[in-house]
């Protein structure tokens, strides 16, 4: 029998699980669609019972395919900053996804009762629509009988570890931290921050470390599953903390770029940083270290809208060409659902300029791929996100879509290093579990060996002369762009 980590990542569009060895092979992986993902209903983004039985499926699949496996833990990653909100039966009454725009005004009363700086010294964030903080007090707002009726807050993890039989709700630090009401420095919830929605630290999970055992399988999920009760589940982290380990970014210097829904850029750092205008800083599954954050939110959402715009799919589009150096060539910018770093601005939508007469599809591919391109290195130069960077070591499905890997590495004029797996999530709980268990002394020593060498390099072809005079203009558009459009 070979022994294996049993690793789920909850992602806002897919669910996947695997199993994994002790040496970073993964042995099985199956996926279906987050249940309540693409639903049309923002008030119920999450269907809890039907993602306990999609996980229960999944994880049924597995041990029906790898037969010769045992099961040592299961071990969670998850988007972080959904909010289920439970009855005191644990039903969930209400799960608002971390992309949800409409608890604009409630950060807005927000940022006017604590102002950005003193949000900032707790919390390593801007105040954003995204945090749970903000969605709570959305609920507090918008659905008082439901606010009122709610006897706990849950997040993916410890909602999933429940159901699956934990003890108690529990969660990592780098899931806590992305609710904004985590107290960054002094590792705690915030009075404060609780305070400003009335709420007591007993209404939200304990906070744990990463891979600490929350309990075993309950009855009803060994028989679901086809595991023993026995079987350890244990606390994972946030999905891109995960990834930054999957990934193999170890170390102050190196930059991590994960493409899938959003783009995020992700750097560790070993102590936390001066706060300012657009950082986002969150707390680590390593402990000791923390996550500089860099995001285009609209990263996914704009490769949706061209390929619906010009009804191809992502391996299909029109062919983009080269990276355009033109001046009259139309330029896209990206921020379909707003503006998170450098220049936090929710209110900010995105545009397509500079178009002419003589523009088709072609043209229209390569100027969303070029604005993608561009705005990542906007972000990367504001050093918000991270310290200068050598090299950009990429992740995530969107890192196959073509003229993608080419642009990214003349724009930024930064090598990029790829792997052969984009399943750098479940690789990074793979590692928390086996260093739990004692195969490895720490951290660094299984991602080590689990994630092994990078496959591809990609260097950039165009000089850095070449490539400054469209990323100039780009600019100025952007500043344009931000000019016109008030913050809310």
């Amino acid at each position: 029998m070979i022994n294996v980590a049993c690793c789920i990542d909850v992602g806002s569009t897919s669910t996947k699980a695997a199993f994994l060895d002790d040496q970073g092979e993964i042995l099985a992986a199956h996926f279906a669609p987050t249940p309540g993902a693409l639903g049309e209903d923002p008030d119920h983004a999450l269907d809890g019972d039907a993602l306990l039985e999609t996980v229960h499926g999944l994880i049924r699949r597995l041990t029906a395919e790898a037969t010769d496996s045992r099961v040592q833990a299961i071990c969670v990653t998850n988007q972080r900053a959904t909010v289920l909100a439970l009855d005191k039966a644990d039903r969930v009454l209400a799960a608002l996804s971390w992309q949800d725009p409409r608890a604009g005004e409630a950060r807005a009363d927000l940022a006017t009762e604590l102002e950005e700086a003193a949000f900032q010294s707790i919390t390593g964030l801007p105040h954003s629509t995204i945090w749970t903080l903000t969605k709570i007090r959305w609920l507090q707002q918008n659905r008082p009988a439901l606010a009122a009726a709610t006897r706990r807050y849950a997040l993916v993890q410890d909602y999933l570890l429940g159901r699956l039989g934990a003890d108690d709700p529990v969660i990592d630090p780098s899931n806590a931290s992305p609710t904004g009401l985590w107290d960054l420095a002094n590792a705690r919830w915030s009075p404060e921050l609780l305070q400003l929605v009335s709420l007591d630290a007993a209404l939200l999970p304990r906070v744990v470390p990463a891979g600490t055992v929350a309990g075993s399988l309950s009855p009803a999920s060994a028989e679901a599953t086809g595991l023993p009760t026995t079987t350890a589940l244990m606390v994972g982290g946030g999905d891109q903390a995960c990834a930054t380990l999957g990934l193999g970014v170890l170390t102050p210097g190196q930059v991590g770029l994960s493409l899938g829904t959003a783009a995020d850029i992700l750097s560790p750092v070993a102590k936390i940083p001066e706060p300012r205008p657009g950082r986002i800083c969150t707390a680590h599954v390593v402990q000791g270290q923390y996550l500089l954050e860099g995001f285009l939110g609209s990263f996914g959402a704009s490769l949706h809208w061209v390929k619906s715009l010009l009804n191809t799919t992502a391996d299909r589009l029109p062919n983009p060409g080269s990276f355009a150096i033109s001046e009259d060539a139309p330029i896209f910018l990206p921020f379909l659902s707003g503006v998170v770093t450098p220049d936090f601005n929710p209110a900010v939508r995105g545009a397509l300029v500079s178009l002419s007469t003589s523009d088709g599809p072609d043209d229209i591919a390569a100027a969303v791929l070029d604005g993608i391109v561009l705005e990542l290195r906007r972000i990367l130069d504001s050093r918000v996100a991270s310290p200068e960077a050598k090299e950009l070591i990429l992740t995530g499905g969107a890192s196959t879509v073509p003229g993608l890997l080419g642009r990214l590495a003349d724009a930024t004029q930064l090598p990029l290093v790829t792997y052969d797996t984009t399943e750098t999530a479940l690789t990074g709980v793979a590692c928390i579990v086996w260093t739990a268990l004692g195969r490895y002394p720490d951290l660094p020593a299984a991602v080590r060996t689990l994630v092994g060498k990078p496959t591809t390099r990609h260097a950039p072809q165009m000089s850095a002369a070449q490539v400054k005079r469209r990323y100039d203009q780009y600019c100025r558009w952007v500043a344009a762009l931000l000019a016109a459009t008030e913050p809310p």
